[in-house]
């Protein structure tokens, strides 16, 4: 699908002149502050293009599929900016002959992704998943009965995702965890990200978030692309959500995401010995991310994970 067919759907769905589009995203997104009427005109009849950022903004204000658009549409991406993208698919790809020599072969691993409307409730897998993060982040022990509630919670209001990765006999092989917050928070996070686990969370949120990938256990190469999706289908879905927080464990990963566009926010030192370097905390603005244009080519190379 071609972009200029795009806009001139949009408009017509929304039954406005060409100048009152551009007046209503002008309103929409500050991307669009100084866009006028010989622009966007330009872009309905191909001969220009918008950038990738006013793209993701445009399908926000059409409340349109992200993920589905992105793979649809007909985009000119740079394959130099692709590629630093896909250096951080390499550099995880690379680490799955390690994980294999480390780790006992699972056949047949399967991934599971819990959210609203089938939240993780098996105490015995929460507790497998609360003691490893416990172990990193030096937590202290707490009422297990009252974190596994606020765990289920918390994913009934689409304020933690979980994913588990598990074998034929359902035994935990891996987990990812995913938080939505309110941006109230960030400065607390920033402060003291060990901290930041150790306080309960509060229910409820603001539609001014931030999403925080703080829990990736490692497994295969399969697994870190599932969890990708998992990441984008999140913040997709919920645009609300500002900016993305995560925690990167080595110094060669903190320069691939920055290479990406991820900002370092603050570093700090895990219980668990890392020799090569101190963890870091990163941030990105939600919109860099998704017009990132090796995300965009990571996306339309994936969408077997849309079905």
């Amino acid at each position: 699908m071609e972009l200029s067919s795009l806009l001139q759907q949009i408009r017509h769905e929304l039954s406005l002149t060409q100048a009152e589009m551009v007046e209503q995203l002008s309103l929409f997104d500050d991307s669009f502050e100084h866009l006028d009427l010989i622009t966007y005109s330009r872009w309905e009849r191909n001969v220009s293009i918008p950038s990738t950022l006013r793209i993701v903004h445009l399908l926000s204000f059409a409340k349109y599929d992200k993920l589905a658009y992105l793979c649809k549409l007909e985009l000119k991406l740079s394959e130099t900016k692709s590629n630093k993208f896909q250096k951080l698919a390499d550099a995880h790809y690379l680490e799955e002959e390690v994980l294999l020599r480390a780790y006992y072969p699972v056949e047949n691993p399967k991934f599971i992704r819990y959210n609203a409307n089938n939240p993780l409730t098996d105490v015995k897998q929460i507790e497998k998943i609360n003691a490893a993060t416990a172990r990193v982040f030096d937590l202290p022990k707490a009422n297990l009965t009252e974190r596994i509630a606020a765990a289920v919670k918390l994913q009934q209001d689409n304020q933690l995702f979980m994913v588990t990765c598990e074998d034929e006999e359902k035994r935990l092989c891996a987990h990812a965890l995913f938080s939505v917050h309110d941006s109230s928070e960030k400065a607390r996070l920033i402060a003291d990200v060990k901290g930041f686990y150790r306080t309960p969370r509060e229910l409820g949120v603001s539609k001014d978030k931030f999403l925080f990938s703080h829990t990736f256990t490692r497994f295969n190469f399969d697994w870190w692309l599932y969890n990708c999706y998992c990441m984008i289908d999140i913040i997709c879905k919920d645009t609300d959500i500002k900016e993305i927080y995560c925690i990167v464990i080595n110094t060669n990963m903190g320069k691939i995401y920055k290479n990406i566009g991820f900002e370092l926010v603050e570093k700090f030192q895990t219980e668990i010995e890392n020799t090569q370097g101190q963890s870091k905390l990163m941030s990105i603005k939600r919109e860099d991310f998704l017009s990132n244009h090796g995300v965009i080519t990571w996306i339309k190379e994936h969408q077997s994970f849309l079905q």
